[in-house]
């Protein structure tokens, strides 16, 4: 019995590892790599035009990039688009 149940649990922690592993994984693909890099800097600080020189961007791509970030985490400003980030991995600080 103790042998079926320790079988048991072990699958059971497997197959939601997986789940989650799976999850983590779906949440770095609601984002371009560009538009994780983008949500950074701005939750480290940087400002547009900062932002702009960087990448040698357009204001107005940048914009569209904003607008696309807030869309594909369902938010409506900047702040909540940092904290969606962050909660869902999507954002690494780096502190100097």
């Amino acid at each position: 019995m103790k042998r079926i149940l320790g079988f048991l649990i072990s699958t059971i922690l497997v197959w939601e590892m997986v789940r989650l592993l799976r999850k983590s994984t779906t949440n770095l693909q609601i984002l371009s790599d560009r538009e994780r890099e983008i949500l950074t800097l701005i939750a480290e600080g940087e400002t547009d035009n900062e932002i702009v020189m960087r990448f040698h961007l357009d204001e107005d791509t940048l914009q569209k990039c904003l607008c696309n970030i807030l869309r594909k985490l369902g938010v409506h400003d900047i702040s909540s688009a940092i904290q969606q980030g962050i909660e869902k991995g999507l954002v690494t600080m780096t502190y100097a």
